[in-house]
């Protein structure tokens, strides 16, 4: 189905919004990245031919996962929460589920490892987890059949000079958390900020490119220092005093959800009174009275328009 349009910036601040959860129903998401190579001669694969892209989306599927098309072309796997997918050169991702903690995630990644490992060995095609490619050129490189790899291809090089290097020669391990309120996102966004130079530092593995020493221990992240300064990089609004607050509340998930008035019961704006959720956490609707919780208050961010 499509999306709907976005009409104003409310309609962006509400899709944060709806991702607000209470601490019960919090969950881990990963992503594990890794280039695909013939053992051979050490070439990336190309999604066609007889040991390509493709031939590794089919033989997955044995292992239960159900196949996701576009015009035609196999790009991706579902399976319980999980979804395989493809970089735009061909590197294989997990994208895991929703798990509650991380020997889950350990137990999810390296069931993913088994199945493509086994899937490769019939091919005689190994598995590279680096964070950039260390032998290949980019006109080495092939790119899979997505619509929006296409979009992607024309538009990095206006925006930086390392952005295709981004897009066909890197790969990542990424985490995604959940939250319970705009404030609370804000506090996991500044911690993850000022970690990240330690976590590049700390698992930097990407010294070599196009066969030869880079002068990087992590040449991946100097990559990322050059693709888009829009989109990438440092945030340095993300540490002003504003961040996260203004005179406009918003719905947050609160274990007393209290107003000068009492317990917050107003409907939301669909029209939906606040209700008990698992662990006897409340949602406050942005409509309703300010949602306090100790010495928390959740407001918005950005004022609503009009």
């Amino acid at each position: 189905a499509e999306s709907p349009p976005i009409d104003d910036r409310d309609d962006l601040v509400s899709y944060f919004e709806q991702g607000c959860k209470p601490p019960v129903e919090w969950r881990i998401g990963t992503e594990h990245e890794k280039f695909a190579y013939r053992r051979g001669d050490l070439r990336p694969l190309p999604y066609e031919g007889d040991v390509g892209i493709r031939v590794i989306l089919e033989r997955l599927q044995r292992f239960g996962w159900a196949p996701v098309f576009e015009d035609g072309s196999v790009i991706a796997l579902t399976l319980d929460g999980q979804a395989v997918t493809l970089e735009p050169s061909g590197a294989v991702e997990l994208s895991g589920a929703p798990l509650e903690d991380l020997h889950q995630t350990c137990h999810e990644v390296n069931t993913h490892l088994f199945q493509v490992k086994e899937v490769g060995a019939g091919l005689d095609v190994g598995f590279l987890g680096l964070g950039y490619h260390p032998k290949w050129k980019h006109e080495d490189m092939p790119m899979m059949p997505k619509g929006r790899y296409g979009i992607m291809r024309r538009y990095m090089p206006t925006r930086g000079a390392l952005g295709l290097e981004m897009m066909f020669r890197t790969c990542t391990v990424q985490v995604n958390l959940d939250y319970a309120s705009e404030a609370d996102m804000v506090r996991k966004m500044r911690v993850a900020l000022r970690l990240q130079p330690v976590a590049t530092a700390l698992f930097a593995n990407s010294p070599f490119r196009e066969g030869a020493p880079n002068g990087y221990l992590s040449y991946r992240g100097h990559v990322w220092t050059d693709t888009d300064p829009d989109r990438t990089g440092f945030l340095p609004f993300a540490f002003e005093d504003g961040m996260g607050s203004s005179a406009t509340p918003t719905t947050c998930w609160t274990s007393r959800c209290t107003s000068s008035i009492g317990t917050a019961t107003s409907t939301s704006p669909g029209g939906r009174s606040a209700t008990s959720s698992p662990g006897g956490w409340r949602r406050c609707p942005g409509s309703g009275p300010r949602c306090r919780t100790g010495r928390t208050t959740c407001r918005r961010r950005f004022p609503r328009s009009g």
